[in-house]
């Protein structure tokens, strides 16, 4: 089972909507969708936007600051999100290199130290 947001399944309905008949489920929509993008070959932009959504979830990681118990809810939500946009950049065959120069980049001009930049 798979929970969407409900902006999610809106724009799901409407893709189902602007299907001929028969229109598939959710479920089958889901899995058409999700075959469509994983045939896809990503080119050198898609890579370059991959590789800028690993970096800007790493700097916002470094730069977070925890004041409040409360906080650390945030702190793990921005560690998980790293990690899945990484994983989803590796499967596309985004370098480790790429987003490390993507990360430096950014992070010089969030003024984070060398060490902050540092994977």
């Amino acid at each position: 089972m798979v929970r969407l947001p409900p902006p999610a399944i809106s724009a799901l309905d409407a893709w189902i909507a602007a299907q001929p008949e028969p229109r598939p489920t959710r479920p089958e929509a889901i899995r058409r969708c999700l075959a469509e993008a994983l045939a896809k070959t990503p080119d050198a932009e898609s890579h370059d936007k991959l590789a800028n959504l690993v970096a800007g979830l790493f700097v916002a990681s470094r730069l977070y600051e925890r004041t409040t118990p409360q906080d650390l809810d945030v702190e793990l939500a921005l560690s998980k999100a790293f990690s899945g946009a990484y994983a989803l950049a590796r499967g596309a065959g985004v370098t480790d290199d790429a987003m490390r120069k993507a990360s430096a980049k950014l992070g010089k001009r969030r003024k984070l130290s060398a060490d902050e930049r540092r994977w």
